[in-house]
């Protein structure tokens, strides 16, 4: 639990630098009216937050889809980049864009700080609703802790374990073959002609 938390704020903290170094440059060609896009100004909105909402409920009923189920690990991926990492993004670029109108004197400094609040809280809520939604899905599920692992691990045994047997069923040469004389080089099992008793030119993968 500790281990988790602890690697989802180190990835929270990664992600708010790269924004930072994202601003920073932006800076060095750019005034800061002309980075501002339509989503970085929607997600410092507080309007911003029902928008937010609608997209982090079914992200975190994805997330718990994908981890009951083997086959669907996409989801994760789409959930994280659609609800989480923008508003962390959007806080450390409006941050640095409010430092930057702060050096200046400019009076729209306070507007800039304000918005990288609002998309820290989008990213919060976001969080929230994730986890939320996630423990209700388990619970319509019926995976609860323990079981919940089992599952998974007793799906990806069953399809390791289906691999295995269909692989079994192959006959691969082995690479050991007998040298031929004329070309100093290794024969494939077919071309060895007929065998030995003992000697075995097949083996089960």
């Amino acid at each position: 639990m500790i281990k988790s938390i602890r690697n989802e704020l180190a990835g929270v903290l990664l992600t708010f630098c790269v924004g930072i170094l994202a601003g920073t440059f932006n800076l060095l060609d750019y005034d800061t009216d002309d980075t501002l896009t339509g989503e970085m100004k929607s997600r410092a909105e507080v309007s911003g937050l029902v928008a937010g909402a609608v997209v982090a409920a079914p992200s975190g009923i994805g997330v718990a889809l994908s981890v009951a189920n083997t086959n669907v690990n996409s989801l994760v991926g789409v959930a994280i980049s659609a609800a989480l990492l923008p508003p962390i993004v959007n806080s450390a670029l409006l941050l640095v864009y409010g430092l930057y109108r702060t050096n200046v004197n400019d009076e729209k400094d306070n507007e800039y700080y304000v918005g990288s609040l609002i998309s820290i809280g989008l990213f919060l809520m976001n969080w929230i609703l994730i986890f939320v939604f996630s423990m209700i899905t388990f619970h319509v599920k019926g995976l609860k802790g323990k079981e919940l692992v089992q599952s998974k691990w007793s799906d990806a045994s069953f399809h390791n374990h289906e691999a295995f047997n269909l692989a079994g069923n192959m006959q691969v040469p082995l690479l050991e073959g007998k040298e031929n004389p004329d070309t100093k080089q290794r024969m494939p099992a077919s071309e060895m002609g007929p065998r030995t008793p003992g000697e075995k030119r097949m083996i089960n993968c």
